[in-house]
């Protein structure tokens, strides 16, 4: 079910205190527009403002924001590969360049340490939040995609299009790296609350379709397939939601896998949960808002302003 409603008139009751990333009550959702190399903040109510927060590099890839500060990957595309930190206000603080043919694309961060996937260099950087100078360089990774961190380890997807691909486990206090077969092109990765790890292998766009798997113990326990080619995964309160690339989202269950719906989503890119709400993106303009209670069930939301959204940031 949708219905076309405008944000002002959006009133969000906060009645929970989880989330996807943190145990807090949110407040902000940080839009990553690539359209406009721009971020743009909404609040819990769903209302922005038509002016962004600040003016991000070229190819702005991903965002990641902490307590302190805003950090941003910029993949280059027509200029500087790079990453970048800003005040929480917006203000500029630091950027670094990666290089030609790095293709800076996720972030991640742990206490006092960034991780940077470069797509091209087949590398994960850790670098010091404070300088943004490298500290490690994690290398022999499959052109690295999305990042996710559990304790002291971390897990990194790949654009490997083989049917054998694999996604990589690495600990963080010995950098010894393993890796665990997934399937075409495991890009993308969540974690639930229970310690086992989604990840969305989306396909080869050619003759391999999507599927979403769960790991738990190092070992893939199951597996769904799908007729299309996927895109993000996020786990929310038992439950998987993974992205189609090109339409629609499906809900999971994570405790098998078997899919319970198919939520209506033109051309999502991103969702995140804020506090009793879901909130899915989209590359062309829109975004859409479901209860916890019935993800399925979305309303379409109309900001001042058409997001053009590759990543969001609930926080």
């Amino acid at each position: 079910m949708k219905r076309t409603i405008y944000s002002v008139a959006i009133a969000i009751i906060i009645l929970s205190s989880c989330s996807l990333r943190h145990d807090d009550v949110q407040s902000s959702i940080y839009i990553l527009d690539w359209y406009a190399e721009a971020v743009y903040v909404m609040d819990s109510t769903l209302v922005s403002s038509t002016d962004p927060l600040l003016l991000a590099g070229d190819g702005p890839s991903d965002i990641i924001v902490d307590d302190n500060n805003i950090f941003i990957s910029n993949s280059g595309y027509g200029g500087n590969a790079s990453i970048q930190k800003f005040s929480l206000d917006g203000d500029l603080i630091l950027e670094k360049t990666t290089g030609e043919m790095t293709s800076p694309g996720y972030l991640e961060e742990c206490d006092d340490n960034i991780y940077l996937s470069l797509w091209l260099d087949n590398s994960v950087l850790v670098m010091d939040k404070e300088s943004l100078e490298t500290v490690k360089t994690i290398t022999g990774v499959a052109a690295p995609q999305e990042i996710a961190r559990d304790g002291e380890f971390i897990y990194i997807g790949s654009n490997n299009v083989s049917e054998t691909a694999s996604i990589y486990k690495v600990n963080t206090a010995t950098w010894e790296k393993t890796e665990i077969e997934s399937g075409s092109n495991p890009s993308f990765i969540d974690i639930s609350d229970e310690k086992d790890v989604f990840v969305s292998c989306v396909g080869d766009y050619n003759s391999i379709y999507g599927s979403i798997i769960k790991i738990s113990n190092d070992s893939v326990v199951k597996r769904t397939s799908f007729n299309s080619y996927l895109g993000k995964v996020k786990c929310i309160d038992g439950f998987v939601i993974v992205l189609d690339a090109m339409e629609n989202a499906y809900l999971l269950s994570a405790e098998d896998l078997s899919i319970i719906d198919t939520i209506r989503v033109s051309s999502p890119s991103d969702v995140e949960r804020i506090n009793d709400k879901v909130i899915f993106s989209t590359n062309v303009g829109k975004m859409y808002v479901s209860d916890l209670s019935s993800v399925a069930d979305v309303t379409e939301v109309e900001p001042e302003y058409g997001f053009k959204t590759s990543e969001m940031f609930v926080k």
